[in-house]
């Protein structure tokens, strides 16, 4: 599910070409480096979802650490990089792969990622704002816009909420 079927990579869902690497994988390196995480990218770019709940993962046993001892403005530093992370990365990019896994396997990988997305919005602690989403081109309005630029469109999973699988194009 997770790799011939569909990459669970940011880059993939938020990049406006649906790219690997790039920029949205260079941003969530940098958020990492801040919390002083990681990754192991031996088998996988930071922007992987399971190296991105592994980076909340470590943001929230830093947390519990400053608590016990007794840090509180480190632990709330703590707190203010996993609502960034949060808002910024994983919420942004987290139910579109949800929905595609669903439309893959409704077995245990989907039950798992729909628990991540639950307890990624429970952490949050609030309803994930407007600018927390990612915006959608309107390309229709433009006068150039053929049936390429509207393939193009729909294989995006920024664009369209989804990714267009293997199992999917075969289903159509």
């Amino acid at each position: 599910v997770l790799g011939q079927e569909l990459p669970p990579y940011e880059g993939v869902f938020l990049h406006g070409r649906a790219l690997l690497g790039g920029p949205r994988t260079s941003a969530v390196r940098a958020a990492m480096a801040e919390g002083g995480f990681t990754p192991d990218e031996s088998d996988a770019e930071p922007d992987h979802v399971g190296s991105e709940l592994a980076f909340l993962a470590h943001l929230c046993g830093a947390e519990a650490d400053a608590w016990r001892d007794g840090l509180e403005t480190a632990a709330q530093r703590i707190q203010a990089l996993q609502r960034a992370f949060l808002r910024l990365h994983l919420l942004r990019w987290l139910p579109p792969l949800v929905v595609a896994i669903e439309g893959v396997e409704g077995g245990l990988y989907a039950a798992a990622s729909r628990l991540a997305l639950g307890l990624a919005v429970d952490h949050l602690g609030e309803p994930p704002l407007d600018e927390d989403l990612a915006e959608v081109p309107d390309i229709l309005s433009r006068e150039k816009t053929g049936m390429r630029q509207i393939g193009d469109f729909l294989a995006v999973p920024l664009n369209t909420g989804t990714l267009l699988t293997p199992t999917a194009i075969r289903g159509i």
